[in-house]
């Protein structure tokens, strides 16, 4: 499939123009957008080895609310969707989650080296994407060039745990290839393995595997690539098999990266296995699928280690009796640098048998801490630029004789706002509407789950 580019649906809120002539009220109500079943478009998924021109997303019936329903309830819920990102290094996971949410502010670093700039787990922005609100969590590939994969897999472990006993659960895992690469590697296949580990297969149809990078100038070769990993076993069929997605980002648009996560944003929350292994069955991680997946990586390493320090005593004995003072130097050099290896090896593995449940809950009980705390100041701050866009509205709208009466609204609103009275802030917005001769609805409705940033909103003159 090609998430393409070509359908152009937005998904933010119209923004309200004032008509000519007129000096209160615009020509045309903004139309405000917060169900999540409005406005959703189906993305069609196809075969992705099938011609880009069959594979498109299709539009679905466009809108039917108007102003002949505008005496309905406007809904001030929106879904929160939260989705991770996961792949090697250098796969374009911070840029696709840049594209995706349109961040000009704060973007996420983006990898254009052999070394790793997500070494650490980060979350974006939320983003509105039809109806929904959508935030994505970046996390560093099983290949960091400065933190062990324990490492690595005890940040994604509480992190995600956190926000899941927070109430933030995933609604799907996107996983990054790059086609480019002439082959499937060493690196790619421990990386994959480890995902295949982490989201177990009761959660493979919550996926979607993305292929990127793709270039003009080997298009056929690309092609030929992606069907050897969506049909051999050793590479994606098995989770394909199992309900996964395989789909391509080679427009690297916003509007492909829209229409992969809408593959997503409807999905029931599944449960990742290393998720359940840790907070329901209390395993250690060493105990999990992925520790052990680690730990068969680390024994596979460790023999070698040993096959190589074998070999380079070996070379060493025959340099000495040739009295080559030269190859005998080097091969000492190189046997520090194996011993080095050993030495890191044989950290990660005591690492990861030192890695306790009990110490990972504690972890994860000051990063829920640390979640509350950013959605609080989150809600503060976006109540401000909330309350903000309302006065200056209203102030153009208002007659000056109810200026007292709408300020004493306004007070109340922010009050209302800041205890999180749902109900209440509806009845005030709904009488601010009404002293200021609106149409209902016209109001910015304030989504009331995380607080996330309002919609773009002109000031009417």
């Amino acid at each position: 499939m090609t998430a393409s580019d070509s359908d152009s649906a937005s998904s933010a809120a119209p923004t309200p123009r004032r008509g000519k002539g007129s000096s209160s009220t615009p020509k045309t109500k903004p139309e405000v957008e917060t169900n999540a079943r409005k406005g959703r478009r189906s993305a069609k998924v196809e075969d992705p080895s099938e011609e880009e021109s069959s594979a498109s997303h299709s539009d679905s019936d466009s809108d039917s609310d108007s102003d002949s329903d505008s005496e309905s309830e406007p809904e001030t819920d929106q879904k929160e969707v939260l989705i991770a990102i996961m792949g090697a290094t250098g796969t374009g996971k911070s840029t696709f989650i840049n594209t995706a949410s349109g961040s000009k502010k704060q973007k996420l670093k983006a990898s254009s080296s052999l070394s790793s700039c997500t070494d650490k787990v980060q979350l974006s922005k939320p983003f509105e994407l039809d109806g929904c609100q959508v935030r994505i969590i970046d996390t560093p590939g099983f290949d960091d060039t400065e933190k062990s994969d324990t490492d690595i897999l005890k940040m994604i472990v509480t992190y995600l745990s956190a926000s899941h006993s927070s109430g933030a659960k995933l609604a799907g895992v996107i996983y990054l290839h790059r086609i480019s690469d002439t082959r499937m590697g060493g690196i790619a296949m421990r990386n994959f393995r480890m995902f295949k580990k982490l989201c177990g297969i009761d959660a493979f149809e919550n996926v979607v595997i993305v292929t990127n990078m793709w270039t003009k100038e080997n298009r056929d070769v690309e092609k030929g690539r992606e069907r050897e990993l969506k049909k051999k076993d050793k590479f994606f069929k098995p989770v394909l098999d199992k309900g996964a997605k395989m789909v391509r980002h080679d427009k690297n648009t916003q509007q492909s990266a829209h229409d992969i996560l809408r593959l997503l944003i409807d999905k029931k929350p599944k449960m990742l296995k290393v998720l359940h292994e840790v907070l329901v069955e209390g395993k250690d991680f060493k105990d999990t699928g992925a520790g052990e997946e680690i730990s068969k990586e680390l024994l596979k390493q460790e023999k070698q280690h040993k096959k190589e320090m074998a070999q380079l005593a070996k070379d060493h004995e025959e340099a000495i009796a040739m009295k080559d003072k030269e190859t005998s130097d080097q091969i000492e050099r190189e046997k520090v640098e194996l011993r080095e290896k050993m030495e890191k090896r044989a950290g990660e593995a005591q690492k990861l048998a030192d890695a306790r449940v009990e110490e990972f809950k504690k972890e994860k009980e000051e990063l829920e801490k640390k979640i509350k705390l950013e959605r609080e100041e989150e809600t503060r701050q976006n109540h401000a630029r909330y309350m903000q866009l309302v006065e200056e509205n209203v102030k153009a709208r208002a007659a000056p004789e109810q200026t007292p009466e709408i300020a004493q609204l306004l007070r109340r609103l922010t009050e209302l706002l800041a205890e999180g009275k749902k109900e209440e802030v509806k009845d005030v917005t709904k009488k601010i509407e009404k002293k200021t001769g609106g149409d209902r609805g016209w109001l910015i409705r304030l989504p009331f789950r995380l607080q996330w940033p309002v919609a773009k909103y002109e000031v009417i003159e």
